[in-house]
């Protein structure tokens, strides 16, 4: 009996997790929190928060509890505009982006700050800030935006500004006791460097509520804001495509990123999951604000490349051992099989993978026979061996 037998040999194939050149950890706005200032603030529409600045003539404010003995209008937590609070540490700014008396006056300011990077084209960056209305405003609203551009920004006057932010909070915010967050996602067309906060709509297009809880002294919106932060978000894990093993391979799945925990089918939580067998995997991704899933189907097959070929045949009509027939034919695309006679001359030919030659035109004796055929990798081969027929 002749056997042909060729394996693949054992590989590791990893789908990789790729992060980009930043860490998605990073905040990308330099003094989100309003820690760092210039100078203690003593006066009122002076922004003296360390990388901020305005981007119109109407000017932000900024209120750090160091001004609480000096400049008690500016301390935290009583000042101008109410009683709030550093969501976190001791400072952070106010502006005006609404005002509803006249509708010849506008009352627009912005807050603007230069990324500490510009943003990647086509990446996905998470945004986030926290509001509160200050209690001395009777108007809150659910137009706070932000606008990421290329460049700084000034424009003269505080009307409001001609651009469309990209994130909007979408919700009416006149809570003043305490801090709403807005978030939202932007994905970059590239080399945005510089944000602005702010009310981008008209007067007539900007919605508002009154808001009764509070004094409301003003007919206004005043925002405070603190904790600003713009992140690159995760990419979600990618197991990669549906994919088919030798059954003698392993494939190794890669979830692997920054400050993630990983939940798989089998309840094991490693970055990683070594698979042998058919069967559907996934994984759970969770970083910060974010579950990601992902699953592929593995399907694990023989992938041995065989011909084993009889080395007896009997064609005698019994239905046993009649034809010259493959035993095990595996892996093969094509073949072509010539069958001689001791001097070389050829009696059979044929391109059947099946043969089927019966031998009962020939006397018994030996016989030689030649394939070259085609396995499923697209290699071409050759095999060759004899046979006995017996009669």
């Amino acid at each position: 009996m002749y056997r042909l037998k060729q394996m693949n040999m054992n590989k590791l194939i990893s789908a990789l997790f790729i992060l980009s050149q930043f860490c998605f950890g990073q905040n990308l706005v330099p003094n989100g929190d309003f820690e760092q200032y210039t100078t203690c603030p003593y006066s009122f529409q002076y922004l003296a928060a360390t990388n901020w600045s305005h981007p119109t003539s109407g000017t932000a404010d900024y209120f750090n509890s160091c001004s609480n003995t000096s400049y008690s209008n500016l301390g935290i937590p009583s000042n101008i505009s109410g009683v709030q609070d550093a969501r976190s540490g001791s400072g952070y700014c106010g502006f005006s982006v609404f005002y509803n008396i006249n509708p010849s006056v506008t009352d627009r300011e912005y807050l603007q700050v230069q990324l500490i990077t510009p943003l990647v084209a086509g990446s996905t960056y998470d945004f986030k800030m926290y509001v509160s209305l200050g209690e001395n405003s009777l108007l809150g609203i659910s137009d706070l935006g932000v606008y990421f551009s290329n460049g700084n920004t000034f424009i003269s006057g505080n009307d409001e500004l001609p651009f469309s932010p990209q994130i909007i909070s979408n919700q009416m915010i006149s809570d003043y006791s305490n801090w709403t967050l807005i978030e939202g996602s932007f994905i970059a067309s590239g080399g945005e460097d510089h944000i602005i906060i702010g009310n981008f709509n008209n007067d007539a297009n900007t919605n508002f509520s009154v808001n009764n809880n509070g004094p409301g002294l003003y007919n206004s919106s005043y925002y405070y804001v603190d904790d600003i932060s713009l992140k690159l978000a995760p990419v979600q894990p990618n197991l990669g495509s549906d994919t088919t093993l030798c059954n003698n391979e392993t494939l190794t799945l890669d979830a692997t990123t920054s400050s993630a925990t990983y939940l798989w089918q089998d309840n094991s939580t490693n970055s990683t999951f070594q698979v042998a067998e058919s069967g559907t995997y996934w994984v759970e991704v969770s970083t910060d604000n974010h579950v990601f899933i992902d699953s592929i189907n593995i399907s694990v097959v023989n992938c041995e490349i065989v011909i084993e070929l009889p080395n007896v045949i009997t064609p005698n009509s019994d239905q046993v051992n009649d034809l010259f027939v493959p035993i095990v034919l595996q892996g093969i695309i094509s073949m072509n099989t010539t069958i001689c006679n001791r001097w070389g001359n050829k009696i059979y030919q044929t391109d059947k993978l099946l043969i089927e030659w019966d031998g009962k035109n020939v006397n018994e004796g030996t016989y030689f026979w030649d394939i070259d055929y085609v396995d499923k990798n697209g290699i071409n081969n050759h095999l060759n061996g004899f046979v006995t027929v017996l009669k």
